[in-house]
């Protein structure tokens, strides 16, 4: 077992935040455990947004109960409409030198209006350092929202989405540079227009293991 997973959760934590900051945080959102002690594959970054986060950021496919016309693009894709509102800041644990450390998100429409595209940074005492970039778009043959974004480590994960009353729950695979794989669930709360909140969980099967939970406010 990896050394970070058998110290408290805050130090853990704060060691693999620090060490995915000078690596490439290519983790979702680095890979990082919170409650319980999860396989060394996991990163902070790929944690953290879907994040998302990402935003981002959030990845994914999110079932309708009622097809939407073709045309509505901005109606099929309004769940997730709010993100494109403002930026985005979460706070993460101070490095182990005890550095500040944010994720950044900027949503915003294509000029189209078909797609909503992602980008997300880390910012460590106010050096930004680019994490993901991807986007939302809508498959009229699915009749659902696709979601697809690369890492800076050159990872790519996508997968799908389902609204479970206000919260998105997007489950998606992440896919490495070196090919290996590993599933994920994010689930996205909105929490009016200044705020939502994004928890990561790895997925064993039906089991899943909470990683992280950040809460994302208005940057601007």
């Amino acid at each position: 077992m990896n050394a970070d997973l058998a110290r408290p959760t805050g130090t853990r934590l704060q060691a693999l935040a620090a060490r995915n900051a000078c690596h490439h945080f290519s983790p979702i959102i680095a890979r990082v455990p919170v409650c319980m002690g999860v396989m060394n594959s996991f990163s902070l970054c790929r944690l953290l947004v879907c994040l998302g986060i990402a935003a981002l950021l959030a990845p994914a496919v999110l079932a309708q109960d009622s097809p939407a016309p073709a045309s509505a693009n901005a109606s099929t894709l309004s769940p997730l409409a709010f993100l494109a509102t403002h930026d985005w800041e979460a706070k993460l644990p101070d490095t182990a030198d005890g550095k500040k450390m944010v994720l950044r998100t900027h949503c915003a429409w294509s000029e189209n209006r078909q797609t909503i595209r992602i980008s997300s940074q880390f910012v460590t005492d106010g050096k930004a350092k680019p994490y993901v970039d991807g986007l939302y778009a809508w498959d009229p043959r699915e009749r659902v929202i696709i979601f697809v974004y690369a890492d800076a480590s050159g990872g790519l994960s996508r997968g799908k989405v389902k609204q479970e009353g206000s919260t998105l729950v997007h489950e998606f695979e992440e896919v490495g540079k070196d090919g290996s794989a590993s599933t994920f669930v994010a689930k996205i709360t909105p929490e009016g227009e200044k705020a939502w909140e994004n928890e990561i969980f790895a997925r064993q099967g039906e089991e899943l293991t909470s990683l992280v939970k950040v809460r994302n406010e208005r940057a601007d």
